[in-house]
């Protein structure tokens, strides 16, 4: 099942219908429905491990030292602190 059947399905059955007839298609398809629900969990924990969360903080902060190296005032910024 994928989101353009159900939107073709919707154009040609009323929405009860389609709503009707993917929810048995999910009934007689609980492998395919098991697999739907491992594919975001797998996604999610490729993405967005502790070692990919540490990666993506310290690239933000090597952007922002870059950002405020480039800037006139930053020599000033920094004597004021």
């Amino acid at each position: 099942m994928n989101r353009e059947s159900c939107v073709i399905s919707a154009r040609k059955l009323s929405r009860n219908d389609c709503l009707a007839s993917k929810t048995l298609w999910a009934d007689n398809e609980s492998q395919e429905m098991a697999e739907m629900g491992r594919n975001p969990n797998i996604a999610y924990e490729s993405k967005y491990t502790a070692k990919q969360n540490y990666r993506q903080l310290i690239q933000i902060y090597d952007e922002a030292i870059a950002a405020g190296s480039r800037t006139p005032n930053s020599a000033v910024a920094q004597q004021q602190v």
